[in-house]
């Protein structure tokens, strides 16, 4: 490893495909090694990245899970990319981008990340693909502070939409003061409730509520634009302050 690199840096990198891998419906994980004998980025759970390609416009992207030294993950919605634009990157990255080949990263940014001066209750809610921070900020919970509660509530359709379902489960069965709440909207025939999810509808403040009224909470929302609306206008309704929400808009492709 040369002694010029860090795991910061200005501008770009070259990154390398070596695995894709398709998580649920419309969800896939792709799995990048440097390709400049330089070490993988350390990050925070909640942060992002920047991909390009020549022909291609750069876009940001969530890091999946918790930093490793072998690789980079990033899980991404990909419902729509046969109708998306040739110089879409999600497009890039599914139809275009063989294993083997390389692509340019930015280093990791961004502030939706957690507090590690505290230690009160952690309360994340998410849909869709809003589990992936959830994924990343359990896994630092776990390494860095593994006492402190976090309660995650997830909505989705049914189990077909339910990417790393096992890998969050496993860590938060591993957290002494872990839960997870899962919420599905349209449940399959064999969903089984208790087993495979544990509430049938959507997620509301009073539900959330019921997992934690500590007042000293953080609130850590994402999904998309309406969801976070939603679930903020009822958390401020029930006097959570401002401060202790924190969102991130998960678009289409993230």
């Amino acid at each position: 490893m040369s002694n010029s690199c860090d795991f910061k840096w200005t501008g770009w990198r070259p990154f390398k495909l070596v695995n894709r891998v398709k998580e649920c419906v419309g969800i896939y994980s792709f799995y990048f090694e440097p390709a400049d004998d330089c070490p993988t980025p350390l990050y925070r759970a909640g942060q992002v990245i920047a991909l390009r390609a020549p022909g291609h416009d750069a876009k940001s992207f969530v890091l999946s899970g918790a930093p490793n030294e072998n690789f980079v993950r990033l899980t991404i919605r990909c419902y729509n990319y046969d109708n998306s634009s040739v110089s879409d990157m999600t497009h890039f990255l599914v139809r275009v981008l063989d294993l083997g080949q390389e692509i340019e990263m930015s280093a990791p940014t961004g502030d939706f990340v957690l507090d590690h001066t505290k230690e009160t209750p952690v309360v994340f809610v998410c849909e869709g693909v809003g589990l992936v921070p959830a994924l990343g900020f359990a896994s630092e919970i776990s390494t860095d502070m593994p006492l402190r509660p976090l309660h995650i509530l997830y909505s989705a359709r049914n189990s077909d939409y339910f990417p790393h379902r096992e890998e969050i489960k496993k860590i938060i069965d591993l957290l002494p003061k872990g839960g997870l709440g899962v919420f599905f909207r349209e449940p399959r025939g064999d969903d089984k409730i208790g087993q495979m999810y544990d509430v049938l509808g959507d997620i509301d403040v009073a539900k959330i509520r019921s997992v934690c009224m500590d007042p000293r909470a953080d609130y850590y929302l994402a999904g998309g634009r309406k969801f976070i609306a939603d679930i903020k206008e009822g958390l401020l309704a029930v006097k959570v302050p401002a401060s202790r929400i924190h969102t991130m808009i998960m678009s289409q492709e993230n």
